[in-house]
């Protein structure tokens, strides 16, 4: 089979590139060669040292979560997640007391805090830039380096906030962040139907 580095310009057979090398190395994950011979430095494969933590767009705001949003993100997960959140969402068993609806969110933003200071996730509020108010979130999680360099994307605008293409845009904005800060080069989005 023939291998197409984005960063070659001719073509490499897989079996020029290993003929030299001991029969175990054939066996390897094809990932793992491409990463072996591909001629980019491993800077190119590697986190941005540092990241811009706001995107903005005319109407949004993305931006990460902070200990202050944990009680407006809890009461909007909450209000949106019968009926509009929970056929697309994994089951979720929701507190009935909102003083533990929203230290279950305080766990869940200290959490997604850590992950993006570790560039495992970035999870990103989105902000109404009209109203400085929280209306969903938009994630880029699961993040893997190397020559994959990939993610998933999730995202879920509060049931208020639907039909004004609000998602659509965070979107547009988060797949721009993936591609040209993180240098990712595939999103993966599942969608249920």
């Amino acid at each position: 089979s023939t291998i197409f580095p984005s960063a070659c310009a001719e073509p490499r057979s897989l079996a020029d590139s290993t003929a030299a090398l001991p029969s175990a190395l054939a066996l390897l994950d094809c990932s793992l060669l491409l990463m072996l011979f591909d001629p980019r430095p491993l800077e190119a494969f590697r986190a941005p040292e540092r990241v811009p933590r706001r995107i903005r767009s005319a109407r949004l705001e993305l931006r990460p979560f902070e200990l202050a949003d944990a009680e407006a993100f809890s009461d909007l997960y909450v209000s949106s997640y019968p009926g509009h959140l929970e056929p697309w969402s994994p089951p979720a068993d929701l507190p009935a007391v909102p003083i533990e609806q929203h230290r279950a969110a305080r766990e869940y933003v200290c959490l997604a805090m850590e992950s993006w200071d570790e560039g495992r996730d970035h999870r990103f509020a989105i902000i109404d830039r009209a109203s400085a108010q929280l209306i969903g979130q938009i994630g880029l999680t699961g993040i893997v380096r190397g020559v994959s360099q990939s993610c998933f994307i999730g995202y879920w605008v509060g049931v208020a906030h639907t039909g004004r293409g609000i998602a659509s845009e965070a979107v547009v904005l988060a797949m721009g962040f993936a591609f040209e800060t993180l240098c990712l080069h595939r999103l993966s989005l599942w969608i249920g139907v």
